[in-house]
């Protein structure tokens, strides 16, 4: 594929992804329950999937600098959401995982989002989701791999 022909498809996909963000984003991620913001919806889920862990994993997993993982913690652990524990054979390491509240909290989340997700994915086809989703699935490890 020629230049040209590539920098045509870079600004489609610029606007599409724009778009596509700029109004489902507010949509599925500001009404979530609970007050809870994306990040912190993500951190939460991050936290139902993978356990009890440090926040150096966490900061990992969400690929975000560590300092921004303290922040979100902090905020969660005021609303209750999650736990700070020591480890008892290295009192150094600290971990964290989601709380009772948390998970209740995600848990309605989850149905929410899945309502309004269901609203816009509806319309289109199995094979059209199949799409989507691989396209944006190999991308993400293509720029992973590109970094690492």
């Amino acid at each position: 594929m020629e230049k040209d022909e590539l920098k045509l498809y870079y600004a489609r996909l610029d606007q599409a992804f724009y778009k596509a963000m700029k109004t489902l984003g507010p949509k599925v991620y500001e009404k979530l329950e609970h007050n809870l913001t994306g990040e912190q919806f993500f951190v939460l889920n991050t936290l139902e999937q993978k356990g009890r862990i440090t926040s150096s994993q966490l900061a990992e997993e969400l690929q975000v600098k560590p300092s921004a993982i303290t922040a979100m913690v902090d905020r969660l652990l005021k609303n209750d959401f999650v736990i700070r524990e020591r480890d008892e054979k290295d009192r150094r390491a600290v971990y964290v995982r989601i709380s009772d509240e948390g998970m209740s909290a995600l848990k309605s989340s989850v149905k929410k989002r899945n309502i309004i997700m269901e609203k816009y994915m509806s319309k289109l086809t199995e094979e059209e989701m199949e799409q989507l989703t691989s396209v944006l699935e190999k991308l993400t490890s293509i720029i992973i791999e590109s970094e690492g």
